[in-house]
Order: structure tokens, then C-alpha cells, then sequence
């Protein structure tokens, strides 16, 4: 596999570490950090996680683990829809 350099503003890096790390400001990390009253995803699933975010919301697009170390194209469409949300 051939290594192609992706050019990403610093806000996209951020979302993307930030998902490769599963952390992020998810209801359910606010909640935790008493900023939220409660850690329920916009789609009703009860904890809106990291993991919930990435494979499960229906809020938007799924991503894997392995398009976030690849920063597939995928993950760039996952990037966008949530960098100004988490």
C-alpha cells in the first residue's frame, strides 16, 4: 500500500486524532464532565460515544478504524459532517 500525503486543516486533524482516540465532546463525555444534563445521541440511542458516532449514528456517516489511520475518503466525509459537532 502506497502512503498518500493528505493535506487536512488543523480543525479536521483534531476531529480525526480525536476519533482515533475515542475521545471527543460526545454527550456522553459532557454528561460525565457535568456539562450536559443527560448523554443522549440527536438519533435517541441513549449515550451518544465516540463508537456510537463512528459505526452506529444514524446522524451521519460511519467510519472504521482502520479509514481513520488511512484517512480514507470515508473518513475525510466523517470528518466533515462531525468536526463542528464533537
Amino acid at each position: 500500500m502506497s502512503l498518500q500525503r493528505v493535506r487536512l486543516q488543523r480543525k479536521d486533524w483534531v476531529t480525526l486524532n480525536r476519533a482515533r482516540a475515542k475521545v471527543g465532546k460526545t454527550t456522553s463525555t459532557l454528561h460525565k464532565w457535568k456539562l450536559r444534563s443527560n448523554s443522549e445521541c440527536p438519533c435517541g440511542n441513549q449515550n451518544q460515544t465516540m463508537d456510537h458516532i463512528l459505526s452506529e449514528c444514524t446522524e451521519g456517516p460511519h467510519c472504521t478504524d482502520q479509514d481513520l489511520r488511512d484517512c480514507t475518503d470515508t473518513a475525510q466525509a466523517w470528518i466533515t459532517h462531525w468536526r463542528d459537532k464533537i
